[in-house]
């Protein structure tokens, strides 16, 4: 019969304003049955045609000479076969109920994944707003302060004109908020040249001439060159010259020393280790050496110098077992 005769069959229950429920009750089956017929998932038997048929009228042509052809064979088997029927509509009702039982699962299912993704997407924003939030409070916490350096100053009062929070000169410069806040901070004195270019096209402002040479005069070294501070963590700002460096934790304290050719793809290659993380390192800085010998000669000085706090290193550092 198929989904043609079950459209019949659901126009003829709704021009009778009946339920599928209520059409389960007169025909003795379980309303799931009823579903199953107008979906045309499922044929009703002769028996339950007939009873459709009584109840509903000539809604369809096959149904009622299905019912008649059936009509007086079943009449005289009803008696000895109504059990049978009953056992059968029962287990199949069984099975419906299951299905559908399933259906409603799953379904309950989808629905709980999606408040629990909306739940999850609300917390997320949540914590993202926390954070933003904290860094705001961290800016109007430390914009009274001022840096221990010149261009830290600069930096500060810079932003301020700005009007921008520490997080929305990140944004607009590329700079880390970290590298900013170190900066303000005055454990960066001397960041590097394309940094400091990054923060004076987001704050449309430069740096003056006396602040760069003193940031400068602080932080050179005689007869090697100058110290310069950068952000181990920022990948795409790392310095590739030769030279020496050195990792800082969050108190200040030098970690690290080492050495290469390339110190940003060195720094890369420590991006790995489980220490290379903050706060055990917050930033570094650097002196560009060209000459290996001289590298390898001033890398051993400081280790030495520094022994075992220097808790990275495991070459030339001597450590109480």
């Amino acid at each position: 019969m198929g989904r043609r005769f079950g459209k019949r069959l659901r126009r003829a229950r709704n021009a009778e304003g009946l339920t599928q429920s209520e059409v389960a009750a007169e025909t003795d089956v379980a309303q799931a049955r009823v579903s199953s017929w107008e979906l045309g998932k499922r044929d009703p038997t002769a028996r339950q045609l007939r009873k459709l048929v009584r109840l509903l009228g000539d809604f369809d042509r096959s149904a009622r000479e299905i019912a008649d052809e059936e009509d007086e064979y079943e009449e005289e088997d009803d008696d000895d076969n109504d059990d049978e029927y009953e056992e059968e509509d029962k287990e199949e009702d069984k099975e419906e109920d299951k299905e559908e039982d399933k259906e409603e699962d799953k379904e309950e299912d989808k629905e709980e994944d999606k408040e629990e993704d909306k739940e999850e997407d609300k917390e997320e924003d949540k914590e993202e707003d926390d954070d933003d939030d904290e860094h705001d409070d961290d800016d109007d916490e430390h914009d009274d302060e001022e840096a221990a350096n010149a261009f830290g100053n600069w930096l500060i009062e810079a932003r301020r004109r700005a009007e921008m929070s520490r997080i929305d000169l990140a944004n607009a410069s590329g700079v880390s908020y970290a590298a900013i806040n170190n900066i303000e901070t005055g454990r960066t004195q001397n960041p590097q040249s394309k940094t400091r270019r990054r923060l004076e096209e987001a704050l449309e402002e430069s740096v003056p001439e006396g602040v760069e040479e003193d940031a400068e005069e602080d932080k050179r070294i005689e007869g090697l060159g100058t110290l310069i501070d950068f952000d181990p963590h920022a990948s795409d700002d790392l310095p590739a010259h030769p030279g020496i460096y050195v990792f800082y934790d969050i108190s200040d304290r030098p970690i690290y020393v080492g050495e290469s050719k390339d110190i940003a793809r060195r720094v890369r290659q420590h991006s790995d280790k489980f220490w290379f993380k903050y706060p055990i390192v917050s930033h570094a800085a650097y002196v560009e050496i060209a000459e290996r010998s001289l590298r390898k000669q001033v890398e051993q000085v400081i280790i030495k110098f520094l022994k075992s706090n220097a808790v990275i290193n495991k070459q030339l550092v001597k450590r109480n077992r």
